[in-house]
């Protein structure tokens, strides 16, 4: 394994990790939910051009760029799991992954 390779029980704590804030976004303090912060492109490209004319109101959770950074961070902090426990042929439950597939192998 590379020097600095995490490895399969690395992706699975990462995935941990990633399912823990899922629930917190479903049953934490409003800030923390994700009903505070919508994925919103429109909202996001007008708190940017706030920004810029020194004029962006405050939010109490993640502004609206934010909210998109920071859903683009799960989803690709997820692909790079997924993708990771696939080639290294593990599930989150041991080994089987991509030849426990139906017809791989």
């Amino acid at each position: 394994m590379p020097p600095f390779a995490v490895g399969p029980g690395g992706a699975v704590h990462t995935l941990g990790l990633l399912v823990l804030r899922l629930v917190w976004g479903l049953v934490g303090p409003p800030e923390a939910r994700f009903r505070a912060f919508p994925p919103s492109p429109a909202a996001a490209v007008a708190h940017l051009r706030g920004l810029l004319q020194g004029r962006a109101p405050a939010h109490r959770s993640h502004n609206p760029a934010g909210a998109l950074m920071a859903y683009a961070f799960w989803a690709e902090i997820l692909a790079v799991v997924a993708t990771g426990l696939v080639t290294t042929g593990t599930t989150p439950f041991g080994r089987g992954g991509a030849e426990g597939c139906g017809g791989a192998g």
